[in-house]
């Protein structure tokens, strides 16, 4: 809906300035109300349950149902009545004279984000048609590769126009003054794309440094993009352009705030949007992910250049479930960065801490076996580019094991196992078939077993219960054996043979501690502060233009019916000057 929006925005400018596209403008406004429903109802409703992460159930058939009625009163109904009012409203050419023209460009511009509305539309809702119509088999979102090879172009052709409508007046303007104005910003534009260039070719070299098939992120990129040779042309001459549309803007609302303050609100908002794209472009075609899992007590591991540590996670465990930090909604899992270099932090330490969460969002609204993982990054912010952090997949807990392979230890009745420094002894078992399975366990310290009178003996009764057909293990903690972090040491029962009572048990004891591996994905993306000074610039100017749009229309309300020149008013001639002259 923003495309279409803008398309209107641009459209409204030449209805007032020049008397046309009212037709366009009207149809512009159907459609742009029409995308916002469609898109609220599709990413909220389930429909892409599949492709978008913010549809958050399936769709049923009645969703369906109210997406056709949706479609069918606002926009064809709309439709319809456009259709019926089409020759009653005002014609006029919107061309210009000539094709170096505001007019013209006005057009194309406006032309360009209507093709681009069409396409991502189509592309947005594809798994809809495909789900729809039983020759189109997948129901994934598309790839990266379709939005460039269809939206490349009509982003180049309209960031081009962008930097030429400051030079061009309405209706025509001399071809040899056009050239003229636009030689500075052209050769400018010509020394910073050598600098690009230079800039690319290491950027490439870097990608190529930490590029790995696994990542699915690497693999599409590449894809997008077919090869490295078109993708270095495309990038480069999408960048220039961004920064031509930018850097010719900025000297025209130079230009016009000397002149008139309040009419360079338009031409600001064009500055934001120009560098907007070429930050886009820059971050999300040379952003480098690497993949790393940590682990506990192995120390830091490089990557990108820093240096990465476990430290620990900060959830508090519910009772009974002490190596479950995830059931915190506020968990939290603490990485140690080193900066390449070791770079002085703002707080003057040479390290900082991310904190990606972790942690189990439907805790309140599902049973335990039905819990869901969520999975938040964290972003560390640096002048020229930011770092994400997050996870590739969920942190695992690596219990201790006796065989290398099945977490545990396999005890039969009355055996006794020496387990790091400390003796654990099997004693009995209690059965009560269908509903519980308990064992008896004796820990001591294995330097203490021959000397019984000052040995400190720790009981720990792990079980199973069968609660409503669900096998729910309890009495896992052993309160009164500490590990060295200060949590209780950990006895769980997995399984018992009702026939020989052999016990797998898994055991987390002070000498004997299992450890957390995280797998993290780590993403170095540069010019997000592009991108950022983009939107600002945008919203500010587009904020700048409607404040004069409201001065003038105060004045146009405020001017006396009889103040008219050529049957119109005179603020609509002073703002018709005004914009000839701009």
């Amino acid at each position: 809906p923003w495309l279409a929006v803008t398309a209107l925005m641009h459209g409204l400018v030449v209805q007032r300035v020049r008397g046309g596209m009212a037709r366009t403008n009207t149809f512009l406004g159907i459609l742009a109300f029409s995308l916002f429903l469609l898109g609220t109802f599709i990413t909220r409703s389930g429909v892409l349950k599949n492709a978008s992460i913010h549809a958050f159930v399936e769709a049923s058939n009645r969703v369906y149902l109210i997406l056709i009625i949706l479609v069918a009163a606002y926009f064809l109904a709309g439709l319809g009545l456009w259709l019926g009012r089409y020759r009653s409203m005002p014609r006029r050419s919107t061309l210009g004279d000539t094709l170096v023209s505001r007019d013209f460009a006005s057009y194309v511009s406006v032309l360009l984000m209507i093709v681009t509305c069409v396409l991502v539309t189509i592309a947005t809702t594809q798994p809809i048609w495909h789900k729809w119509f039983a020759f189109l088999r997948s129901t994934a979102a598309p790839e990266q590769a379709i939005y460039n090879k269809f939206m490349y172009f009509p982003t180049l052709l309209a960031v081009l126009f962008m930097g030429f409508v400051p030079w061009v007046a309405w209706r025509k303007t001399n071809p040899d003054t056009f050239l003229k104005k636009l030689f500075i910003p052209w050769m400018i534009t010509i020394i910073f794309g050598f600098g690009l260039v230079v800039w690319v070719m290491g950027a490439e070299s870097a990608m190529a440094s930490v590029y790995d098939p696994n990542i699915l992120d690497h693999v599409e990129t590449a894809k997008a993009w077919g090869s490295s040779r078109i993708q270095r042309v495309a990038v480069i001459a999408l960048a220039a352009m961004g920064f031509f549309a930018a850097l010719s803007n900025t000297m025209l609302a130079y230009r016009v705030f000397r002149a008139k303050p309040l009419a360079a609100g338009g031409w600001i908002a064009h500055v934001g949007m120009g560098v907007l794209i070429l930050g886009i472009i820059i971050s999300n075609t040379y952003e480098r992910t690497v993949q790393l899992t940590l682990s506990q007590g192995d120390g830091a591991k490089p990557a990108l250049g820093y240096q990465w540590e476990f430290e620990k996670m900060t959830g508090k465990p519910m009772p009974g479930r002490p190596l479950n930090p995830d059931y915190d909604f506020d968990n939290m899992v603490q990485i140690r960065v080193t900066p390449p270099g070791n770079a002085i932090q703002a707080d003057g330490s040479k390290t900082f801490l991310m904190e990606p969460r972790w942690f189990v969002h439907n805790k309140q609204s599902a049973p335990e076996e039905k819990y869901e993982r969520m999975r938040w990054p964290h972003i560390h912010k640096y002048f020229g580019h930011d770092l994400y952090l997050g996870f590739f997949s969920d942190p695992q807990y690596a219990w201790p094991t006796e065989d290398g392979k099945e977490p545990g230890f396999t005890f039969k009745p009355k055996e006794k196992k020496q387990i790091g420094d400390y003796m654990v002894g099997y004693y009995e078992s209690v059965s009560q078939p269908g509903r519980a399975f308990q064992v008896r366990l004796v820990i001591v310290r294995a330097d203490a077993v021959n000397n019984p009178s000052k040995a400190q003996i720790y009981e720990a009764l792990p079980s199973i219960r069968m609660i409503d057909g669900q096998a729910i293990k309890t009495n896992i903690e052993i309160p009164d054996l500490k590990l060295d972090d200060g949590s209780p040491a950990i006895a769980m029962l997995d399984r018992l043979d009702p026939a020989t009572k052999e016990a797998r048990i898994r055991l987390v004891l002070p000498s004997r501690a299992g450890r957390w591996d995280i797998p993290l994905s780590i993403t170095y993306k540069p010019g997000v502060n592009i991108v950022w000074v983009g939107v600002l610039i945008a919203v500010f100017g587009t904020l700048w233009a409607m404040v004069r749009r409201s001065v003038e229309n105060r004045k146009y309300k405020d001017t006396d019916p009889d103040d008219t020149v050529g049957g119109l008013k005179e603020s609509c001639l002073l703002y018709t000057s005004d914009a000839a002259d701009e």
